[in-house]
């Protein structure tokens, strides 16, 4: 029986978002009797039982991820790291015997110089819109990073594709995020985590679930609540996620909230791992970015759990979203957009509100299956091997 193909993914953080939760879908199902993943994390983490539950190694190295640079020691310290992380990373490929490195993110240019210098194939998921913008210096050097060490370059919509430019049409294609539908799946609104947030049993609930930071424009989603409230006083609104270095972006929340008399109503959460159940307790989910999101995966798994969203209408979301009849697309920092967009769903009949929560899981279980995702992804891995 030949040796399983030896993979090595190289991912930038060990929290939960949406690019770990799919690193940890595609080791868990890849067929593990052609191909053995190892991945390669900065440290231990909230992710790291479930990779170990699930029989993948983990090793921990800095890889050293590109973040915000706060001082001028951090910029200039930076090159150094890199160095450091691709040599790291250089000699753990060379004795594991890596066939294949699997950078899960843009921001990994050591994992990529590291799997040229040893001569491996490597894919490059490349997840984000942003940070390719944020710079015109950093996104020119993540690009050229990209094209110069990537075998395959794998973008989570077309909307990421067309941000890293001409050169990488030839290695690039185009596979969506996949979902675990055992777990997101349309249910009964969970109560018990309503009475755990002491929500009424029959309020409306808006759900927001992702990083708490300036780009996902949450203070335009709280000025929404106070508009949608006119019509429906018994609105809550649940934000879900980690703050990850914007301490100061959440103090302005509070202030925003407290500014317009609705403390009462907006709850806070920190990072939690219950979230098809997080789900299952609103009403909506509203993911109001105000530059454009690589896909958005937290819109299919709402929509998975049955629920309407809505969404900028910008980057991958308009691209997922533009067909379905579950979804509102609204201009970005557009409170009352947000506000007309929930009064559309909640003023729906009945049945065509069931429709709704049937035709949106339908769509995530059609069109963005695990096993679509584990299939085209292997078909990446198997055309490599092969050249």
């Amino acid at each position: 029986m030949p040796k399983p193909t030896q993979i090595l993914f190289v991912n930038s953080t060990s929290e939960i978002g949406g690019a770990d939760i799919d690193l940890l879908l595609i080791c868990s199902h890849l067929q593990r009797d052609r191909y053995e993943p190892k991945v390669v994390l900065p440290h231990a983490g909230p992710l790291c039982g479930e990779f170990s539950s699930r029989g993948i190694p983990l090793i921990y190295l800095d890889p050293a991820p590109l973040k915000r640079f706060i001082t001028a020691a951090q910029i200039l310290s930076y090159p150094w790291r890199v160095g450091r992380a691709a040599w790291a990373l250089f000699r753990l490929i060379r004795q594991e015997q890596v066939d294949i490195v699997h950078v899960n993110t843009a921001v990994l240019p050591a994992a990529g110089l590291a799997a040229r210098l040893a001569g491996v194939k490597c894919v490059w998921h490349i997840r984000e819109i942003e940070i390719l913008q944020r710079s015109i210096v950093i996104g020119a050097l993540l690009r050229w990073c990209i094209w110069a060490c990537a075998d395959r370059i794998i973008a989570i919509s077309e909307a990421v594709g067309k941000g890293l430019g001409a050169p990488a049409r030839d290695t690039l294609q185009v596979i969506y995020h996949c979902l675990d539908t055992t777990h997101f799946y349309p249910g009964a609104i969970n109560q018990a985590v309503r009475r755990e947030f002491k929500i009424p049993a029959k309020a409306k609930v808006i759900g927001y679930i992702g990083r708490i930071s300036p780009i996902k424009g949450l203070g335009y989603l709280i000025t929404a609540l106070g508009l949608i409230r006119r019509q429906y006083p018994e609105t809550y609104l649940l934000l879900v996620g980690p703050v990850l270095g914007y301490q100061r972006h959440l103090e302005e929340l509070h202030r925003l909230v407290e500014d317009q008399n609705l403390t009462e109503w907006v709850i806070f959460s920190e990072e939690r791992q219950d979230i098809p159940e997080i789900l299952r307790a609103v009403d909506v989910v509203v993911l109001p970015t105000v530059i454009p999101e690589g896909l958005g995966k937290v819109l299919l798994e709402g929509l998975a759990c049955g629920k309407p969203v809505i969404a900028t209408n910008q980057g991958g979301p308009l691209e997922i979203l533009r067909d379905c009849a579950a979804a509102r697309l609204v201009p970005p920092r557009d409170s009352t957009a947000i506000a007309q967009a929930l009064q559309y769903f909640w003023e729906l009949p009945p049945a065509r509100q069931q429709e709704l929560s049937q035709e949106g899981y339908e769509l995530v279980k059609q069109q963005h299956s695990m096993s679509k995702m584990i299939e085209n992804l292997e078909e990446v891995y198997n055309s490599l091997l092969s050249s």
